[in-house]
């Protein structure tokens, strides 16, 4: 993995780096037949560590397929074609490091992961909560401006000095400009939820709309801030909170209850064995 970010910024396109990603695809191929020939296929495939060994064989073979179209590209058109197609094999590569969660002395990086999945769930809702927030305040906004064309407005509509206050107001232009339509407008809004509420020139658009609606605009704007920013961010951040607290809680007791199963399977076989050993 360090040498494939390296090669993106240094040397790249050298053959040593092509050499040294067949030395790693070949140590992953032998890693895999050497646990197939130790441990056989049934163990190998449905024991304890069955998925893990299958998501390894899987790895494996992805970096021995991207060895060799590495090394059967040829030039111009053929190359370009295998360039994306390669790019997309090694970036697999990143999904190994999953196995490090596995360690004890990553049991913090092991449940930082296992919360972030656990919230996928909750983090679905949160979208579409936040979509339909977004998508009724732009419906909003494009309602009050629809009213309002700035073709016909000449000079630079960034700039209030090239455009004549009376026909067009820098504030309807500047709101035809970033919402001019709805998806447009929605991810207007969502800048400014997010607090990227600015013009190209670096204008803050809550300024201009409020210079140009007065205090009708402030009013509505204050408090839709408040409802979202105090209101809906702090019930998603409970939400998500909750819901992966209460997944890990579950996720260890799974664990213990797989280990408590474990060490009861050992103790029994240890005693059978024993007792096997006492009547020969």
């Amino acid at each position: 993995m360090l040498s494939q970010g390296i090669s993106m910024d240094f040397a790249t396109g050298a053959p040593g780096w092509l050499v040294l990603d067949t030395v790693c695809s070949a140590i992953l191929l032998v890693e895999v037949i050497v646990k197939l020939y130790v441990l056989q296929p049934r163990v190998y495939f449905c024991g304890p560590l069955g998925r893990w060994n299958v998501f390894d064989m899987a790895l494996s073979g992805t970096a021995v397929v991207e060895t060799v179209m590495s090394l059967a590209a040829g030039s111009g058109g053929a190359q370009s074609r295998l360039a994306m197609m390669l790019r997309g094999l090694r970036i697999a590569r990143l999904a190994r490091l999953a196995k490090l969660v596995r360690m004890p002395l990553l049991q913090e990086l092991a449940t930082i992961v296992s919360g972030f999945f656990i919230s996928l769930r909750p983090l679905f809702w949160v979208l579409l909560t936040l979509f339909m927030v977004v998508y009724f305040m732009a419906v909003v906004l494009r309602t009050t401006l629809k009213g309002f064309t700035a073709e016909s407005c000449p000079g630079d509509p960034d700039l209030s000095e090239d455009l004549d206050p009376e026909q067009c107001p820098f504030h309807l232009v500047q709101g035809q400009v970033y919402c001019g339509d709805v998806l447009g407008c929605m991810f207007s809004v969502f800048r400014c939820i997010l607090g990227d509420c600015t013009t190209k020139p670096g204008q803050s658009l809550v300024m201009v709309f409020s210079d140009g609606f007065g205090l009708g605009f402030d009013l509505i704007y204050a408090f839709g801030m408040v409802v979202v920013t105090f209101g809906l961010f702090n019930i998603i951040t409970a939400i998500f909170v909750e819901a992966t607290l209460r997944g890990l809680k579950a996720s260890d007791r799974q664990q213990k209850f797989t280990r408590d199963h474990q060490s009861g399977w050992m103790t029994q076989q240890l005693a059978n064995f024993v007792e096997l050993a006492t009547q020969e």
